[in-house]
């Protein structure tokens, strides 16, 4: 008999946990409300980019990505190259079969969108999800709408209204204590012959400096660069974004590379958003299985590894691949606790990892610095497992560029109800 789902939120893992269900599963209905795109640039690794074209999305994706044909590392500064991988792209579609691509969030939500409607999955947009029930599955909307299903799929993100609903208390999100400035540059905008050389070529580019870092790349296939950076939080306690300033910002960074000066020359008005956590949910599902949660709505993931986005496509396309084994509610269970002992392990690792990454990043000159640039300048050319940045360490490409979560969780789905 097939399920009546509802995904509450179409941000990437909600898309993407629709378009899994749908793919897997055409018979089960699906049903998204609510959301809105957010954000800029994102990267996005094998581990993802895998799944996008297993879903049909090569066609519409490709033409707007980027593909990065050197990664480089540098002190912040710029007096010191700290890693360069050349032929970066190449060497990650030969390894794990899969793209790497740097891409506009908005038009990887575009194609999404524009994919699921053609698998027939539904949407409700400007519909807010006031309330929920959770033991016969009923959401109220702001319009005073009620609708029902078999499974709630919470992908409603960091400030989730479905986990607080659940959990039956409040759930804020804590201040990190670092703040993100966005800038996104039209290359045709780019007059300097220094910036536009830079430019020309798709790159990657850290710049790793005291209790900041920065992080440049290519979107809309090289036409355009992104630059976050990533600073000491001085918002209020209760404004999580608001206007920057421009002086304040090039104040930060008066010390840094001067090409990375130059870019931040370019930029005319600027946004500071505050970076925030929560920690991750014990429970992934409620005690009815009725609802279930994914994405940042259960494991808010720091972006200092880029995976924020990946792992919650990696959520979507696991639940997909389960649920299509389930033909009644009362598989539900088993359903879900499977899909929580698969991914919580690995979602957990890579929080420890982004965090560990972030203090990598953020070092203060000083003897451990200096222990990890030397490291670093001495596998420049050719990093090996244990290399201080993870982007480039063999073995932790292998741990999240290689992890294929299709062939993870059938291995294990199969094996639910036999």
């Amino acid at each position: 008999m097939p399920l009546n789902i509802v995904v509450i939120g179409a941000g990437l893992g909600g898309l993407a946990a629709a378009l899994s269900i749908k793919q897997e599963s055409p018979a089960h209905s699906v049903l998204v409300v609510e959301s809105a795109p957010i954000g800029a640039g994102l990267q996005l690794t094998p581990n993802a980019t895998r799944l996008l074209l297993r879903w049909g999305l090569k066609t519409s994706l490709e033409p707007l990505a980027s593909s990065p044909e050197e990664f480089l590392v540098r002190r912040f500064d710029g007096r010191k190259t700290l890693g360069h991988r050349q032929n970066f792209a190449a060497e990650m579609l030969n390894k794990y079969k899969s793209p790497y691509w740097d891409m506009h969030r908005a038009d990887l939500q575009l194609a999404m969108f524009e994919r699921a409607k053609s698998l027939g999955i539904r949407f409700e947009f400007g519909t807010i999800v006031t309330d929920i029930d959770p033991a016969i599955l009923q959401l109220t909307t702001d319009k005073g709408d009620k609708i029902t299903g078999d499974l709630v799929i919470a992908a409603d993100g960091l400030w989730s209204k479905t986990r607080s609903k659940i959990l039956g208390r409040p759930s804020q999100p804590i201040a990190t204590g670092d703040l993100a400035y966005r800038i996104v540059l039209k290359k045709e905008d780019i007059q300097d012959p220094e910036l536009r050389e830079f430019i020309d070529k798709p790159r990657v580019c850290l710049w790793a400096g005291p209790d900041c870092h920065a992080i440049y790349y290519p979107l809309k296939n090289n036409t355009m660069a992104n630059i976050v950076l990533l600073v000491p939080d001085n918002l209020p306690d209760n404004v999580a974004k608001m206007p920057g300033d421009l002086s304040e910002m090039r104040e930060i960074f008066d010390k840094w590379d001067p090409l990375l000066q130059k870019f931040l020359s370019q930029v005319d008005k600027i946004d500071k958003w505050k970076l925030m956590h929560l920690d991750e949910l014990e429970r992934w599902y409620n005690e009815e299985a009725t609802v279930a949660f994914l994405g940042d709505s259960c494991h808010p993931m720091l972006p200092y590894m880029a995976q924020g986005a990946g792992s919650a496509i990696e959520d979507g396309a696991a639940l997909g691949i389960i649920l299509s084994k389930v033909d009644r509610r009362e598989q539900l269970p088993q359903a879900l606790k499977t899909y929580e002992n698969l991914r919580i392990p690995r979602s957990s690792a890579l929080q420890k990892w982004s965090m560990k990454q972030r203090h990598i990043n953020h070092l203060p000159d000083g003897p451990e610095q200096e222990a990890r640039d030397r490291l670093a300048e001495s596998q420049l050319y050719d990093q090996q497992p244990g290399y201080p940045f993870y982007w480039i360490d063999p073995a932790a490409q292998d741990f999240v560029y290689g992890y294929d979560v299709v062939a993870e969780v059938s291995d294990s789905s199969l094996r639910l109800y036999t």
